[in-house]
């Protein structure tokens, strides 16, 4: 049960931090929405692309990431998102891969999902998270 809690509090906080990187503080401390593609920092311009891409759950904005790292990561978690493990396989980063399957396999409740991750730490926390949701 240890384990299945923590998958899901990794997969909660994996797309908080996906969600930290397209806002800007005005000069009165307020927050705004801009445009990704107006952020001059790559970086910040990637984590931007990230966020959206999460919160839109679309690919699309995943694919306007310079980082591949990043690009991984945005794709992991639409494909978590969305359950869609055709996503996941578009991963090149084998650890996002493995927390992509892990993903889908603990939001649609799928163990077959969880056996395609590499990592046993990972496939194990997947199996657990199922095991706990179903109460198995």
């Amino acid at each position: 049960m240890k384990k299945g809690v923590i998958l899901v509090a990794v997969i909660c906080i994996a797309i908080v931090l996906a969600l930290v990187g397209c806002k800007k503080k005005t000069d009165a401390g307020a927050i705004t929405n801009i445009k990704c593609e107006d952020i001059q920092n790559q970086d910040e311009k990637d984590n931007c692309y990230r966020q959206l891409g999460t919160e839109k759950k679309d690919l699309n904005e995943c694919n306007k990431i310079a980082s591949q790292f990043k690009k991984d990561l945005c794709y992991s978690s639409v494909g978590a998102l969305n359950s869609d493990i055709t996503t996941c396989n578009k991963i090149g980063n084998q650890e996002a891969k493995d927390w992509c399957y892990a993903g889908v396999g603990s939001t649609s409740k799928d163990i077959s999902f969880c056996s395609q991750a590499r990592s046993t730490n990972i496939r194990d926390l997947c199996y657990s998270s199922i095991g706990v949701a179903k109460k198995d």
